[in-house]
């Protein structure tokens, strides 16, 4: 489920997702807590994700993440990597954005 693309320095549209297990039961986010890298590719330069990680449904297995400029401040296609963290063991989650240049008006 890719996002976007979303142009360069863009804080909206708000990213949605849904998380779902092998059996395609949601997975449950109760308690969870959230960060996230952007990678570039295919170089996998980081940047730290700076925005506002919401769960919107916590037993539908739904969140979204609110991105500030800085976080899509560079075109080209980047991978995102998200840990969300239940008690102790983090899971990751992998996605894909794509960052359009924004051309002066």
């Amino acid at each position: 489920m890719a996002i976007g693309p979303i142009v360069q320095g863009s804080t909206r549209p708000i990213w949605n997702f849904v998380l779902v297990q092998d059996d395609n039961t949601p997975f449950v986010l109760t308690g969870a807590t959230f960060t996230g890298v952007l990678y570039t590719r295919p170089d996998a330069r980081a940047i730290t994700m700076t925005g506002v990680f919401a769960i919107t449904s916590a037993t539908g297995g739904t969140f979204t993440y609110s991105p500030v400029a800085g976080d899509v401040a560079e075109p080209g296609e980047w991978e995102i990597e998200m840990a969300i963290t239940i008690g102790a063991a983090p899971v990751y989650v992998r996605d894909h954005v794509t960052i359009q240049e924004r051309y002066a008006p």
